[in-house]
């Protein structure tokens, strides 16, 4: 009894020294410090102090392999130089971003997101708060979906918050240069009002900023949000010139997928990714240039097909509810000469004789604006233009995740006219060109290269 006695007291006063050990490791222990540059000497310069006590958690399947996870450790995104763009609000100084977690894995009071910034060599750390219960992760992608907006000395930095349009803000109070805990803002797009912070007047290299983003979701931000007025002012273009072209015209079914996921093969005849998610028929296509803002413009009448109405025993006999909308496609002149080296290619490979297929897809789409616009309502987006061509007289199988979305149920002589430039707008619908359409657009194109540079 006196042994267990003793043995008891000692587990006790062991268990008690090791939580004192671990509550003041820092101070017992003169803990060194792990840098994000250990890891990887281009990130903007963060540090932590190393414990082997506060944070226990395996990585792996415990005991088989693995290891228990260091304290601390990084996840972060690749340093942004922003140098020109925020020239003005830092006075010429050299200045990098990084968005960095800190503890990412712990998910407990360790963990941070920091907006790290190197002004001039020295690096200043902005503690980013995040809503309450928030699972957010700040590096869900390669590159961060982040920007800056600044007014006079007060500087924002914007981040994409969710996949629902929302935004949260944070305002970094001059001076720029000390380390600070920063609150947010949480906007949504869809929401009619602007905060008042926000309602200035956006220099040009902001706007440009925000337009030119990889992600749709700031082009958004910009156009149905901070410039409301932007969709309807790109629909008043003036017109220098323009042709008319007879194009084929596809269209993915927008059917709900709600309705459709209970459907079966066996009930209905209806495949996804199958013939009848495209509809393909014969439109009249008009190409316009605008010297005014170096856009070219193509229009479109979209008939688009929405939720499935009543379920018949085939296609023929289900209905759907269909919307004649206008689509504009808005290219810039940027990329006349991409477009001119599409139809090259398409030449090109038009004038092979072999029998085998050719798909031809760029790696780098062209970025387009594309507006929807049903009565007196207007959406737009921003995407990437492609192209794809495939010889005569053989119906295209064209594998899902190379072509993306480019399969139509054509009518059987139309592969019996030559190949067809395709120019895919991933939006579920494209226009393909013949051989003489072809023809026509590169006169076009190069006709509008040649009034620009006169110009």
């Amino acid at each position: 009894m006196v042994k267990l006695k003793w043995f008891l007291i000692s587990l006790v006063l062991i268990l008690f020294s090791f939580l004192i050990i671990q509550a003041y490791e820092k101070e017992i222990f003169n803990l060194r410090q792990v840098s994000t540059k250990t890891y990887d000497s281009n990130n903007v310069e963060i540090q932590r102090d190393k414990y082997n006590l506060r944070n226990f958690m395996w990585s792996g399947i415990f005991p088989i392999y693995g290891g228990f996870i260091p304290d601390p450790h990084y996840l972060y995104s690749e340093p942004v130089d922003v140098t020109e763009y925020l020239s003005s609000v830092f006075h010429n100084n050299n200045v990098r971003y990084q968005l960095i977690d800190v503890n990412p894995f712990f998910e407990n009071r360790t963990s941070e997101n920091i907006l790290a910034m190197e002004i001039n060599g020295s690096s200043f750390e902005y503690k980013l708060e995040f809503p309450q219960n928030s699972t957010q992760n700040i590096l869900q992608h390669n590159e961060p979906k982040s920007v800056f907006l600044y007014n006079e000395d007060t500087l924002y930095f914007v981040l994409q918050y969710d996949w629902e349009g929302k935004f949260l803000i944070y305002e970094i109070g001059y001076p720029f240069t000390e380390n600070k805990n920063l609150n947010y803002h949480l906007i949504d797009i869809d929401e009619s009002y602007v905060p008042a912070f926000l309602n200035f007047s956006l220099s040009q290299d902001q706007i440009d900023q925000l337009l030119k983003q990889t992600y749709s979701d700031f082009y958004q931000f910009y156009t149905q949000y901070l410039n409301k007025d932007y969709t309807s002012n790109q629909l008043l273009l003036n017109e220098d010139e323009n042709i008319s072209l007879t194009a084929y015209y596809g269209a993915i079914l927008n059917i709900n997928r709600y309705k459709m996921k209970d459907i079966t093969d066996e009930e209905f005849s209806l495949k996804i990714h199958n013939q009848y998610e495209f509809i393909t028929s014969i439109q009249n296509v008009k190409i316009a240039s605008s010297l005014g803002t170096e856009k070219i413009v193509i229009k479109l009448l979209h008939n688009n097909y929405y939720d499935l109405l009543s379920l018949g025993d085939s296609f023929e006999t289900s209905d759907f509810a269909i919307r004649n909308e206008t689509k504009y496609i808005l290219i810039d002149y940027d990329y006349i000469d991409r477009l001119l080296s599409y139809i090259d290619l398409y030449r090109k490979l038009r004038d092979d004789k072999t029998k085998s297929n050719v798909y031809f897809k760029d790696k780098s789409p062209v970025l387009v604006e594309v507006i929807t616009q049903f009565n007196s309502e207007s959406t737009i987006d921003r995407w990437g233009l492609s192209a794809l061509i495939f010889p005569p007289n053989l119906s295209p199988q064209l594998d899902r995740n190379f072509s993306n979305r480019t399969e139509y149920a054509l009518p059987n002589d139309v592969l019996d006219k030559g190949y067809l430039f395709i120019m895919d707008f991933n939006d579920g619908y494209s226009i393909k060109l013949s051989y003489n359409e072809v023809q026509k657009l590169e006169d076009f194109l190069k006709s509008i290269k040649f009034s620009s540079q006169k110009k």
